[in-house]
């Protein structure tokens, strides 16, 4: 891995440490005269700032137009252009050649938008077609979707899994890493020819005993199907009120706890349209315009389009967030 490439990563997350959101576009395939090889990456923030390249020229501007469309959607896409294609002059691909950029948002936000039921699966097999580890991701699903995570939900065994410090309840902070036992047993808390795994609080006793009984509360008070059952009245409850104002374009939708709502009217964008990009500056401004509003008022958001419940959530919850 080049010197490059890891800037170009450590740019992404650093946007990512501000407070910002960061997509990441990488070059996985090639044909012909190319302008980047297979492996350049280009990153993108929120606010349309760059580092790296996949193309340069016009591709890069509609890659950007799509990245941007990613961190507000939460879906990775795989892009072509070639001079098959008929947007390739458009997009000003050198003559002869074709690439395909696979564009995907990066950060906290991942597990905040349902995917295809087979979505899963297909990468499943996929890795093991390859031999590579599938790692699942399960700090934004692990304990909300259903207390085995996603993985249960979709009958999926992941080969490491990734969780949260929702595993301690949230105090003391922690968090894990989980996996095969043939895999794990190369990770090491100490130095030496293992792979290091180790954080602020591992294996801090505190920290374990917080995971045990706060899983343990988890499980016996049914707290996944609370928190599910309170984000469906809340979802049909805000579509029922922003129904009233057909005018605004506001919907909501919800994966289990993990609620997401639309006030942007993003998906309405045309994305080959000459104003694109501004219109996607101007949504993505009323966006955060909406979390400073409903913060005023006292309802927690994320970026001002996603929102989490619990099993604390009750009546009087639904009636002040209405």
């Amino acid at each position: 891995m080049s010197a490059a490439h890891d800037q170009v990563v450590e740019q992404a997350l650093a946007w990512i440490d501000a407070g910002k959101r960061a997509a990441l576009a990488t070059v996985i395939e090639t044909w012909g005269s190319a302008p980047r090889p297979v492996g350049s990456q280009l990153a993108i923030s929120a606010a349309a700032e760059l580092a790296g390249s996949v193309s340069g020229g016009c591709v890069e501007g509609a890659v950007v137009a799509e990245a941007l469309e990613a961190l507000e959607d939460g879906q990775p896409r795989v892009l072509e252009f070639g001079v098959s294609d008929d947007q390739a002059f458009a997009v000003g691909l050198a003559c002869g050649g074709r690439i395909r950029v696979m564009v995907e948002p990066i950060g906290g936000e991942s597990g905040a938008h349902p995917v295809h039921p087979d979505w899963n699966k297909t990468i499943r097999k996929l890795c093991d077609q390859y031999g590579s580890l599938l790692i699942f991701d399960e700090v934004v699903t692990g304990f909300r979707l259903d207390m085995g995570g996603a993985q249960k939900l979709y009958n999926i065994m992941p080969d490491i899994t990734v969780l949260g410090k929702i595993i301690t309840h949230g105090y003391p902070s922690s968090g894990a890493v989980a996996g095969r036992k043939d895999v794990m047993k190369v990770c090491s808390g100490s130095m030496g020819d293992k792979i290091f795994v180790g954080g602020t609080l591992a294996a801090n006793p505190i920290s374990m005993a917080a995971c045990y009984y706060a899983l343990k509360y988890m499980a016996e008070n049914d707290a996944v199907a609370k928190a599910t059952a309170y984000a469906n009245r809340l979802t049909k409850a805000l579509n029922d009120l922003y129904a009233t104002r057909p005018d605004l374009g506001f919907f909501v939708y919800n994966f289990g706890a993990i609620m997401h709502y639309m006030t942007t009217a993003f998906f309405s964008i045309d994305l080959n349209a000459p104003n694109a990009l501004t219109e996607i500056f101007s949504r993505n401004q009323v966006a955060d315009d909406y979390q400073v509003v409903t913060m005023a008022h006292g309802l927690c958001t994320l970026a001002g389009t996603r929102m989490y419940t619990c099993m604390q959530h009750d009546d009087a919850s639904l009636k002040k967030t209405l």
